[in-house]
């Protein structure tokens, strides 16, 4: 049985698909219009995938709010959270880019991540159901009605 499971996990891994380059001068783009009642985010691909979800808007005090399946939303990724990546399906940073620690975790998850989108914690509201592209960098959010 431990084989077979970690058979999957070496597959999994081995489709994943690594960034084609990695640059140090990377700038996130502002904030654009809403896009088909969606407004749409820019920021750093930091690890490829899309998913979507409802966002999880924390800080350091309330990550125990965290649910399974969130994506998390937050100012930075610290180092000391990195066991919520066995329960979210998605990262969005305000700050960050796809060396930072939060985005080298998302690539080993294989966890879509966007990094550095400006104001995403004051933009994308608690609940929010979004769409992260870690692929193009993009956030898709449909306020919570």
């Amino acid at each position: 049985k431990l084989i077979r499971q970690r058979a999957i996990e070496d597959d999994r891994y081995r489709r994943l698909t690594p960034l084609s380059t990695v640059s140090l001068d990377q700038r996130p783009l502002p904030a654009t219009s809403p896009v088909a009642g969606a407004m749409r985010l820019t920021g750093i691909p930091g690890s490829p995938g899309v998913i979507s979800g409802p966002a999880r808007i924390v800080s350091r005090l309330d990550l125990g709010r965290v649910r399974r399946g969130d994506i998390l939303v937050c100012h930075n990724f610290r180092p000391d959270w990195s066991p919520m990546f066995g329960h979210i399906r998605g990262l969005v940073t305000n700050q960050g880019y796809s060396l930072t620690h939060g985005a080298n975790l998302a690539r080993e998850w294989g966890i879509p991540a966007v990094m550095g989108v400006q104001q995403a914690t004051q933009i994308i509201g608690d609940g929010d159901v979004i769409e992260v592209d870690g692929d193009r960098g993009i956030v898709y959010v449909n306020p919570a009605k």
